[in-house]
């Protein structure tokens, strides 16, 4: 029978857990839903049209993981030793950092789409659509990656509701503007292939908004106030710190996306229609696997781990040791039990 401690570790973990297992299906689902849109309404051509440019945005997103993993941890350490201004600094220098990849990726993305896709081997009968998606994406990707990097930043601090209601914002507007765009409901000008894109950037824009909202109005630690901007400069002594934690979740992320890109490079000598097929697969891969991706994604993921961090930055370590023997007496498989040793040490502060 599990003692007090237990149980109430039990509570803490899944309070943390639970949002990130409904943040990881809610954007599952979005994915797969927009593919049905797209298939649906406009086709398979169009279908793969818009695949081809996914391998090439996830690696971008692949090396701001590894930037949110690091800032996590240094975050969880300074929030579990109650410094609040150095929690804003690393936040700060990582915002910078993440905007400076997205505006480098819109500019050389937009420049060379087309170059790109053609190596990639995109079928001909595809490509001048999948070559104007491409060039949207592109442009926004300073915002997309600064929302996906801010996110993980906030689960530095043990928030994982924040995130949540944030993609709750960006689904919502995106599943119900892309088919509008695509129809040209409520005189809205028809989009086309395009209109997942646009439907995009206008959720992401709208999450932000309700982001800023939201933490200023509860006075959050990562609130964007003056001095959250004021902390946005490259210190090279706190991204030091945050490359070298960050960077082995980050090249191992890169190498997922660049195996994509090898697939899709093998799928596209089969033509669109063998491209479209590629991409209602990795649909309903994605909500198959949601189960899965629970350990995959924040079993092993520092943005888990910051919480590691926490306790030794406020120097206690008891909690650790409770998980740790409750683990064992549930006898949890795998990586199963792997996020509740990192949220044990983060669990005492408040």
């Amino acid at each position: 029978m599990q003692n007090p401690a237990q149980r109430s570790l039990w509570k803490v973990y899944l309070a943390f857990l639970a949002p990130m297992v409904l943040s990881n299906f809610l954007q599952s689902m979005s994915g797969t839903l927009n593919s049905i849109y797209i298939g649906q309404l406009l086709g398979t051509h169009a279908l793969a049209a818009v695949s081809g440019m996914f391998p090439i945005v996830f690696f971008f997103i692949a090396l701001v993981i590894g930037l949110g993993a690091g800032a996590g941890v240094l975050i969880g350490q300074a929030w579990g030793a109650r410094e609040p201004g150095m929690v804003k600094a690393i936040a700060g220098a990582t915002l910078l950092l993440g905007v400076i990849i997205g505006v480098v990726a819109a500019v050389l993305g937009s420049v060379f789409a087309r170059q790109a896709l053609v190596g990639l081997g995109t079928p001909a009968d595809v490509l001048e659509d999948a070559v104007a998606y491409a060039r949207v994406m592109m442009w926004i990707m300073p915002l997309l990656l600064v929302f996906v990097l801010f996110t993980q930043l906030l689960r530095g601090v043990s928030d994982t509701v924040s995130p949540l209601l944030a993609l709750l914002v960006s689904a919502s507007a995106g599943l119900l503007l892309t088919p509008a765009l695509i129809r040209g409901w409520l005189g809205l000008p028809v989009m086309g292939i395009q209109s997942a894109a646009i439907a995009g950037v206008v959720g992401n824009a709208m999450a932000m908004a309700f982001l800023a909202w939201r933490l200023l109005r509860r006075q959050h630690v990562l609130a964007p106030d003056r001095a959250l901007f004021a902390a946005m400069r490259l210190d090279m002594s706190i991204l030091g710190k945050v490359l070298r934690i960050g960077l082995p979740t980050g090249l191992q992320m890169v190498v997922i996306s660049l195996s994509e890109l090898v697939i899709l490079s093998l799928v596209n000598q089969h033509g669109s229609q063998g491209h479209g097929g590629l991409r209602r697969g990795d649909a309903d891969r994605q909500l198959r696997a949601v189960p899965g991706a629970v350990d995959r994604h924040y079993g092993v993921d520092p943005r888990g781990a910051s919480h590691w961090c926490r306790t030794p930055g406020a120097h206690r370590a008891d909690p650790a040791h409770r998980v740790a023997d409750q683990c064992r007496a549930d006898r949890w498989p795998g990586g199963a039990g792997l996020p509740a040793v990192p949220l044990a040490f983060g669990a005492v502060h408040h």
